[in-house]
């Protein structure tokens, strides 16, 4: 059922309540009430302890994501000023296209140091959110079983 949540969740309009059909297939000998009713019950909360467990996840992750960001962030911004630096130095050297060249390529390193960080922490976390999103929207869901008649049913 992992691929499951994020599939389903497409699907779904965002204006639409929320359903999950689960099919069975009904025995022919039947069952009592009490019996149907814990299955059904057993059912439901099987659903709903997976959407649980999987926002759970999908928390966890983000949580990490975004630490990982921030670390990345403190590396990428050591970075930066170590190469800015290196980029000042470089007025101390006789002027010149060598001079010119050594300049912009320690500005421009710097600043390509901190395009990894800043994408995880602008843009990388977004599909986590989305996909909570749509997690919450289905542990919300209605949760029913349809019963179908089985093919030995059909034909007797």
């Amino acid at each position: 059922m992992a691929g499951i949540p994020r599939h389903f969740a497409n699907e779904i309009w965002t204006t639409m309540p929320s359903n999950i059909l689960w099919p069975r297939q009904k025995k022919s000998h039947g069952n009592s009430g009490w019996q149907s009713r814990w299955r059904f019950g057993t059912i439901v909360e099987a659903v709903h302890r997976h959407f649980r467990h999987e926002h759970q996840q999908i928390q966890r992750r983000l949580r990490e994501h975004l630490r990982r960001g921030q670390i990345s962030l403190a590396v990428g911004l050591t970075m930066l000023v170590v190469f800015l630096a290196l980029a000042g130095f470089t007025r101390s050297l006789p002027s010149g296209a060598f001079q010119e060249i050594l300049r912009e390529g320690f500005v421009i390193t710097g600043w390509v140091a901190m395009w990894r960080p800043l994408d995880v922490l602008f843009y990388d976390w977004w599909p986590l959110v989305d996909e909570r999103w749509q997690i919450a929207r289905l542990l919300d869901a209605l949760v029913s079983i349809r019963y179908e008649v089985g093919q030995a049913q059909r034909e007797g």
